[in-house]
């Protein structure tokens, strides 16, 4: 009941203020409307007997409600012409172009209004309301709301290699002074050498030394082994071989690596950096894993091999071979 005449206070204060009230003929029409829902209604509820409102009270009422109809019509217009309006939800590599021809960069909650153009670019995305558009999606916000009117091919970023800016060398110019006169060094006089002091020899009787017995000595040659790499499928290990060598005790595999493209150093032995052990066998076949340096990949490996024989010295070595690996 305090509901109901809380409405009432509200209705006639709406219909105590001045304002410019609709035309009688939309107030009459109104009414009739009214009425005619309010019977139709009255049909599915039991029949029961209606106060008579005064004349009066009706008259009065009757711009009240005008207005407020009005009122609510207004709120409901401007409400459906601000949903024209849509947000960006978390874009990325968006683009916007409004309906007057300038573009920004999308970002997130930018509003974009009917008659924009939304370009998603290579590897971007972008959410609108509950639908989410991919690469490549030409999104146009119409009267219904936005739709992709067109799917566009795009293009990877470039991965070209700028050139290294050449350095221009300055050509030695000949010099234009005068030579100086150089002076020539005063004449030295050498010193006169001392006279060593007598000296008494001192015979020492001979002794008789056994002979001095000489050691053959043989120098064996280097034997030239071969050697045989390959990647392993597209992974990061390399499978190596080599041809054995006579009185081998152990074979030595040595290596030196490059990144991001560059051209390995020989590797060598005994070991000079940037050459690193790889391994000390006595079979003649391993399997080297050349994955990455401090998180950098390997693109590329040289290897060699050496046989030792049992006193460590090298009787065998192969020339270096290189396997690429691309990434």
């Amino acid at each position: 009941m305090m509901i109901k005449d809380e409405v009432s206070r509200q209705l006639l204060d709406m219909g105590r203020v001045d304002v410019v009230g609709p035309p009688r003929e939309f107030v009459d029409s109104l009414e009739q409307r009214l009425e005619a829902m309010a019977s139709t209604q009255l049909e599915y509820v039991p029949p029961m007997a209606a106060p008579r409102r005064p004349r009066p009270k009706r008259v009065m009422f009757a711009p009240a409600f005008a207005a407020l109809a009005l009122v609510v019509g207004a709120i409901v217009f401007n409400v459906g012409n601000g949903s024209a309006a849509y947000a960006l939800d978390d874009p990325f590599n968006v683009h916007v172009q409004f309906a007057d021809g300038h573009v920004v960069d999308g970002t997130d909650g930018l509003r974009i209004p009917k008659g924009a153009t939304v370009v998603v670019g290579a590897g971007g995305s972008v959410r609108i309301r509950d639908r989410v558009y991919r690469e490549g999606d030409v999104i146009v916000i119409g009267d219904d709301g936005p739709e992709v009117a067109d799917r566009v091919d795009v293009a990877p970023p470039s991965t070209r290699t700028e050139p290294e800016p050449s350095t221009a060398v300055e050509p030695i110019r000949p010099s234009t002074t005068a030579p100086t006169a150089v002076r020539e060094p005063d004449p030295t006089v050498a010193p006169r050498p001392l006279e060593p002091a007598p000296v008494t020899r001192v015979e020492i009787p001979e002794t008789t030394r056994a002979p001095k017995t000489t050691l053959p000595t043989t120098t064996r040659t280097v034997v030239s082994m071969e050697i045989g790499a390959q990647r392993v499928e597209l992974s990061s290990q390399v499978s190596l071989s080599w041809s054995a060598v006579p009185g081998a005790a152990k074979y030595v595999v040595v290596r030196t690596i490059a990144i991001a493209g560059a051209t390995p150093a020989e590797p060598v032995y005994p070991l000079v950096a940037p050459s690193k052990l790889v391994v000390q066998t006595t079979a003649r076949a391993h399997t080297d894993v050349a994955e990455s340096v401090e998180g950098v990949p390997i693109t590329a490996a040289r290897y060699r091999v050496v046989a030792l024989d049992a006193s460590a010295k090298v009787i065998g070595s192969s020339r270096f071979v290189q396997i690429n690996l691309p990434r």
